[in-house]
């Protein structure tokens, strides 16, 4: 078997496309590059064209392009690092050339072939004038693609439009800013050479269609579409966008430094996600999220998304994407995406966008694979994702929960539109702001000091610790006394975040004092309320439960400081659950004359259970707005085998306590267990 490619090859150094003709046969592979010696030689200088820069081969009737340069190759807008099949007709891109490549069955005749004579070596100095460039072509010829050049249309006026400065030069042709003098707007104008596109007007149509969905999406983190149309004078067509004084995040990517700043991250992550939703709600689908299609504005940093070109309008029945289809970039594509273009939806997007944040927040892509067969084996193993938290430790685990949910292998499992994740990034916020840093020293500083459970014969510990955010109000603690007795506590300082972790330690720190220096707890209280309280914020206030436990004796004897009920249980009292409440003010609300407590002694037997606990246990809500409850709590306890551990009890009271609010919970989780075998 044997195929024929004919083969057209345009650059801005080249005057005109230059077209060869070669025949392949089955088994065979033909190299590409700067040699002298390949089989297609790109005589340019340029240095992103590698001396063997890709090969083609055929492969059992399939034909095939080889990647073998550093640089990349780009097949139909895809960046290819290994190999890719070939359709009957692509275009692909290296450095600066554009390379289209034409298949029909072969092989071709013997004698003189129809290619052109090899084409000449272009230099950095110019070979056409702007004069030659702009000249039109003889009456009644079909126009020849002119020599686009960067800095050759600089300074010139085409069709309306006043050329100023040369942008880059991709896959799809140059891109200029210009100047629309009719209405002395700038604009950027990217040129796509009639070469790209000639026989197919399915290509075309996308480029119309293109323009069309985008007049729909005005929105001030999406950049504007303006106008599309042909410019005979270039023969190439074009579409305008608005310019945007700003640098592609792509390159800020490389330029450094990374991983960005989490707050930094979230925040551009949460300016093109709100251009997406608009775009969802006009039920459009980007497809192609990447970072090469968000640019940042230089004044004000805002994040604009712009790269429509693989868009569709779930309003159109129009199939310019064939089935089965793989397109957008393979870093940032949702699995489906990379089997089925085509029958995607908005949360390909919503997987893209996450994408884009996870790279952002670690330095790194979520999957190094570099070939579209090495991200489908990863797609199909569906390995766990790691926290980006695990890289970079000042990351929410709020941001966490986020992004990994977003970045789910099956759509299914992602939130169900790209609002509702923006939803979860902007809870998660509060925990990426300036201070994410200090917040995160904090945190370690924080778990760090919680304390060790102390081993005593008999006597059986358990703790279940969740705070809300990165730090919180909660807090416990059990700590030597010094006279054989134990002391314990549970208290909650009110609020959230740094002031209330700064709080806590305050709290925590004056409890323990006066615990082991008053010799009981509710002197203990009120001595740390004549201390804290003028130096508490204003409005900030802490509860907490002190008891002083001791084994010889067998007594618990405690102030409730404001907290919540102390609940007792065992299976041999009658009845088997007890809810202690003495009187108690909070510690920082009332000046000293006016606080009070009253201490409860309580003598202990065996099997008794003693469950200490924050308010975030009864208050947590589900789904319905409805509390979880003291009852359901006393439930849970009574379920209880007299010889479950003390720890076991607390981690099935939090599992259902999980369950019960969906796993998001609202407020701080403390549990303090002690059990008597």
């Amino acid at each position: 078997m044997a195929l024929t490619l004919r083969i057209t090859s345009t650059h801005p150094l080249l005057p005109a496309p230059v077209s060869q003709r070669l025949d392949i046969a089955e088994g065979q592979e033909l190299s590409a590059g700067r040699l002298a010696t390949a089989n297609l030689r790109f005589a340019v200088e340029d240095r992103r064209i590698s001396r063997h820069h890709f090969s083609l081969r055929l492969n059992g009737g399939r034909l095939e392009l080889v990647n073998h340069s550093l640089n990349g190759t780009i097949v139909d807008g895809m960046p290819i690092d290994g190999s890719v099949e070939l359709g009957e007709d692509v275009s692909v891109g290296l450095g600066e050339l554009i390379v289209r490549i034409e298949v029909s069955d072969g092989p071709t005749e013997k004698g003189p072939a129809p290619s052109a004579p090899p084409p000449p070596v272009a230099t950095t100095d110019g070979s056409l004038d702007d004069a030659t460039l702009l000249a039109r072509p003889p009456t009644g010829t079909r126009p020849v693609a002119p020599k686009i050049r960067r800095g050759d249309l600089v300074g010139h006026e085409v069709g309306g439009y006043r050329f100023e400065a040369a942008l880059s030069h991709g896959a799809l042709g140059p891109r200029y800013r210009a100047v629309q003098t009719a209405l002395e707007r700038t604009v950027e104008l990217q040129l796509v050479p009639r070469v790209l596109l000639e026989g197919h007007p399915g290509r075309i149509e996308r480029l119309f269609r293109t323009a069309r969905m985008a007049v729909r999406l005005i929105h001030p983190h999406a950049v504007q579409i303006h106008d599309c149309g042909e410019l005979s004078d270039l023969d190439a067509y074009y579409m305008t966008t608005e310019h945007v004084d700003g640098v592609w995040l792509d390159a800020r990517i490389a330029a450094g430094p990374m991983p960005m700043a989490p707050a930094e991250a979230i925040r551009i992550a949460r300016e093109v996600g709100a251009a997406l939703a608009h775009a969802h709600a006009c039920n459009i689908v980007h497809r192609n999220v990447a970072p090469e299609h968000i640019v940042l504005a230089r004044v004000s940093g805002a994040a604009k998304l712009s790269g429509l070109g693989l868009a569709k309008s779930l309003d159109d029945d129009t199939r310019l994407t064939r089935s089965g289809a793989v397109m957008g970039n393979l870093r940032y594509s949702a699995p489906e995406q990379l089997t089925d273009a085509r029958s995607v939806d908005a949360r390909a997007d919503q997987y893209a966008l996450a994408a884009v944040l996870y790279h952002l927040l670690t330095g790194r892509p979520r999957l190094e694979a570099k070939t579209l067969a090495e991200h489908l084996k990863a797609a199909a193993a569906q390995p766990r994702t790691t926290p980006p938290s695990s890289f970079v430790p000042s990351v929410a685990a709020s941001v966490d929960r986020a992004v990994i949910r977003a970045l789910a292998w099956s759509a299914e499992d992602r939130y169900p539109s790209v609002h509702a994740f923006l939803e979860a990034l902007a809870g998660a916020e509060r925990a990426t702001s300036p201070d994410a840093a200090m917040l995160g020293r904090t945190r370690a500083t924080y778990l760090a000091m919680l304390p060790r459970l102390p081993a005593r014969t008999g006597i059986d510990w358990g703790v279940h610790f969740a705070p809300v955010d990165e730090v919180g109000g909660d807090f416990y603690d059990v700590f030597e006394l010094g006279d054989g007795r134990l002391g314990a506590m549970v208290g909650d300082v009110a609020g959230h975040g740094l002031d209330a972790a700064m709080a806590v330690g305050m709290a925590k720190t004056s409890c323990r004092i006066y615990a082991r220096t008053e010799g009981s707890p509710a002197r203990a209280l009120a001595a740390a309320n004549s201390l804290v309280r003028p130096q508490l914020a204003q409005g900030r206030f802490f509860t907490c439960c002190l008891g002083m436990f001791d084994p010889e004796g067998m007594t618990f004897t405690f102030a409730r400081g404001g907290h919540n009920p102390v609940l007792l249980h065992n299976a041999s009292r009658n009845p088997s659950i007890h809810w202690l409440s003495p009187e108690g003010c909070a510690i920082g609300v009332m000046p000293d004359r006016a606080f009070h407590q009253v201490e409860h002694a309580l003598y202990l037997e065996p099997g008794d259970l003693l469950l200490l606990f924050t308010d975030g246990v009864p208050e947590a809500t589900n789904a319905a707005g409805e509390p979880f409850e003291l009852d359901r709590l006393a439930a849970l306890v009574a379920e209880r085998d007299p010889a479950e551990p003390a720890g076991e009890i607390v981690s099935r009271i939090a599992t259902a306590l999980g369950a019960w609010c969906g796993g998001a919970a609202d407020d701080d989780v403390t549990l303090l267990a002690l059990r008597l075998a």
